[in-house]
């Protein structure tokens, strides 16, 4: 049994929505990742100088 094209149309239109769908998920989950890491980085420096700080004379 063929789909008509009006059938069709709705099918198409899920599709993209679904991809757009998912490359925005995917950009958030990137960002997050680039956001945690810097953080990270970020403690690791602050624990770093702090630990040097307290080696001072």
């Amino acid at each position: 049994m063929a789909l008509s094209d009006d059938s069709r149309e709705p099918m198409a239109l899920l599709a993209v929505y679904q991809q757009l769908h998912n490359a925005t998920l995917l950009a958030a989950l990137r960002g997050m990742d680039e956001v945690n890491r810097s953080y990270t980085v970020s403690q690791r420096e602050a624990l770093a100088t702090e630990h040097l700080s307290c080696q001072e004379p």
